[in-house]
């Protein structure tokens, strides 16, 4: 633990040895939001390798991890020990208090992600207080067929699909209309993108390695579309999905069962380990219909945690 410093800035030699996310990414940060970020970097010396990460976006005195987005605080290395992720910690409040920050919000990944155990005792040793406890569906990539984890009505759903002749294919060009269209059948069907077409177009063409998008086709008819988001090299967000509520076939067809089940193919042919269908919150209620949705089609249930503390200026060393 001797060797660990903190840093504010990492260097492009220094090999890092922590599963990131793209939400902690300086870069995409930088499009994401117009607050002050800052981000810290627990690295040993010796061996030039950085072992965890954090960054904030400030708002006010408030320092978040992250801003408006579905997790991001603390990237550690299973090398760590939880008593490196408490001086970790301890390490960046001294230096979130020299910037007059007074709170500490941090948002952490779902255990599907990464092992959450060592940093929440960490952040309980800080004295850190849970604030909210989020449900992620989390699907497992593996070597066996999604369907035979689907429920049966689901199943019967893929089947419909495969039947009418529905083709599944990833979008590489216009992805501005496709956004569009998402936008339009997500307002249509009540259910607000959140975020509009056009701040998609402009993240995506800023961050175009981060978002892909996927469509299901009947007689080159776009029945769904979804957004990906490529969270890092072994896990990818089901961010955005639509279907045609106006198709007069969409309750027959139920395009989206069709467009799960081969997202999760596209994930076994790049080697992806989690495929994440977020969580099912409607107005800060768990809405069950959907929640039920993701179980049948194969999802499991991983918990994320927030985190809040309020800094003690006093306790802090000069």
């Amino acid at each position: 633990m001797s060797n660990y410093r903190l840093y504010d800035v990492l260097s492009s030699k220094t090999k890092v040895s922590y599963i990131s996310y793209a939400y902690n990414d300086p870069a995409f940060l930088n499009t994401n939001n117009d607050f002050d970020k800052v981000h810290f970097y627990w690295i040993d010396d010796q061996a030039d390798e950085a072992h965890a990460h954090v960054a904030f976006s400030i708002v006010d005195d408030i320092a978040y991890s992250p801003h408006k987005l579905p997790f991001g605080g603390l990237e550690v290395s299973e090398a760590l020990s939880e008593e490196d992720i408490t001086a970790f910690l301890l390490n960046v409040e001294q230096a979130l208090v020299t910037m007059k920050i007074n709170r500490v919000r941090i948002h952490q990944a779902p255990d599907t992600y990464f092992s959450q155990s060592k940093i929440a005792s960490a952040l309980i040793d800080c004295e850190y207080q849970s604030i909210q406890e989020r449900v992620f569906h989390t699907i497992a990539v593996d070597e066996s067929d999604l369907l035979d984890r689907m429920h049966k009505m689901e199943q019967r759903k893929n089947k419909k699909c495969v039947d009418g002749g529905a083709t599944f294919k990833e979008v590489k060009r216009d992805k501005k209309k496709v956004f569009q269209w998402i936008n339009r059948f997500r307002e249509l069907d009540y259910k607000p993108p959140s975020m509009s077409w056009a701040d998609l177009e402009n993240t995506n063409s800023l961050n175009p390695k981060m978002y892909r998008v996927f469509g299901v086709y009947m007689d080159d008819f776009m029945l769904a579309a979804t957004v990906v988001v490529v969270v890092n090299d072994e896990a990818v967000y089901h961010f955005m999905p639509a279907s045609d509520v106006e198709f007069r076939h969409y309750r027959k067809y139920s395009p989206m069962v069709f467009l799960v089940n081969n997202l999760y193919k596209w994930c076994q042919d790049n080697s992806i380990r989690v495929l994440d269908l977020g969580t099912s919150y409607v107005d800060m209620k768990m809405k069950e219909s959907l929640a039920n949705f993701k179980e049948h089609l194969g999802g499991k249930t991983s918990e994320a945690v927030s985190w809040e503390k309020k800094l003690n200026h006093k306790t802090v060393s000069n």
